[in-house]
């Protein structure tokens, strides 16, 4: 299969699993704190569904079905009845998960047990000891450390990786280096492909077969880093994987995002998103002017004597329009997709951000056509908020 095929494989299958992740029972919203930003969910009574965003984020309630989540920081210590989807620089968590586990983040840690499958892509990762996964791992990072027991299969890309527990399944990897810890247990196969032979600590053992590839090193196939002058490999197949975790990080944290902006912001999106679908292509053109206008408008407004200020003050409210914008295109596109689905309007509202964010974020794989078609999106989508904003400024005035 050829790595776009794979891409949009994964791809299916990542929207399929979001799918079946998404509950039907109503989801409660809460809002971050209007000064620091923050969220702390802290209370004696479980919470049947939460989606949230913020600077910060901790978790301390239980919650019986599903927990959506995405910030800065997001700390999650009390148990998830179902599925976990989590997205932000730090991601820990600490409670167990009943169901699949999808994080995304620079710095992510697990310590607490999860029944099912876990995804996870990030920079630096850690599987404590603590925790266990019921199903399979799949995990694409930088430095990862696995010293859980994995009941299923380990499917790993990344930089230095490091397994140290019970695998009970096989092992595939493609890596810079590899380690077995002394704890590392194989019930099935290890293939692995590296720059070199994995370290094998005394104790280690694998009861299947063990594949070893050594990573080629072609003429412009690698990369030299200026500081350390370390040499990584850039093939084709490392490429394929950090793409890969890429796509499952910025889907979770859109998923996320859009939900959470959807039901905090629903007396403005829900308007907005009727007029971006009632009126696509009239929205995409103002949206379109308003893009191309904006750079120039705020040179102009920069050059006069007392406009610096001002221009960044506009600067910063129209980027925050283009980012509300782009949450929007979301829910314009599930609208519209759901719409051809059922036949009729009515969807609920996550149904509409799960299949616009899912349709969005494949058809942004496309070469050189799936960032245009993204784009319609999002402009139809900053044309009807900017409509929106107009006719209320004429009420008002």
């Amino acid at each position: 299969m050829k790595p776009s095929g794979k891409i949009a494989a994964i791809s299916a299958l990542l929207f399929s699993l979001a799918l079946a992740a998404l509950p039907v029972a109503a989801a409660e919203i809460i809002k971050p704190d209007k000064q620091s930003g923050s969220i702390s969910v802290a209370r004696e009574t479980s919470i049947k569904n939460l989606y949230t965003a913020g600077g910060i984020v901790n978790i301390s309630t239980e919650i019986e079905n599903g927990l959506y989540t995405a910030g800065g920081s997001v700390v999650i210590d009390k148990r998830v009845g179902q599925n976990l989807m989590a997205a932000g620089g730090t991601v820990i968590s600490r409670g167990e998960v009943g169901g699949s586990a999808h994080l995304a983040g620079g710095n992510i840690m697990v310590e607490g047990p999860v029944a099912d499958d876990l995804f996870i892509g990030g920079g630096n990762i850690n599987i404590s000891s603590t925790a266990a996964i019921g199903g399979d791992l799949i995990i694409g990072g930088g430095n990862v450390v696995i010293n859980a027991p994995v009941q299923g299969n380990i499917l790993v890309g990344g930089g230095q990786v490091t397994i140290n527990g019970k695998v009970g399944g096989s092992v595939k990897a493609r890596v810079e280096s590899l380690t077995m810890g002394e704890k590392a247990e194989i019930a099935g196969d290890l293939d692995y492909t590296a720059a070199k032979e994995a370290t094998m600590a005394a104790g280690a053992a694998v009861m299947g077969e063990t594949t070893y590839k050594q990573a080629t090193m072609r003429a412009g196939s690698s990369w030299k880093h200026p500081g350390s002058g370390r040499v990584f490999n850039i093939d084709k197949k490392t490429v394929l994987g950090f793409m890969l975790s890429l796509f499952l990080a910025k889907f979770l944290v859109m998923l996320a995002t859009a939900l959470a902006l959807a039901y905090l912001l629903r007396k403005v999106f829900e308007p907005a998103a009727k007029t971006g679908l009632a009126n696509f292509w009239p929205s995409a053109g103002i949206g379109f002017l308003a893009f191309i206008a904006a750079a120039p408008a705020l040179i102009f407004i920069a050059a006069t004597v007392i406009g610096i200020g001002l221009a960044f003050l506009a600067g910063l409210a129209y980027a925050l329009l283009f980012l509300l914008a782009a949450a929007l295109a979301n829910i314009v596109c599930g609208r519209w997709l759901m719409k051809l689905i059922q036949k009729k309007e009515g969807a609920k509202i996550w149904q509409e951000v799960l299949v616009g964010t899912a349709a969005l974020s494949i058809v942004g794989l496309i070469p050189f056509i799936g960032w245009g078609i993204v784009l319609v999106f999002i402009l139809a989508a900053l044309g009807a908020l900017l409509r929106l904003t107009y006719q209320a400024f004429l009420k008002r005035s």
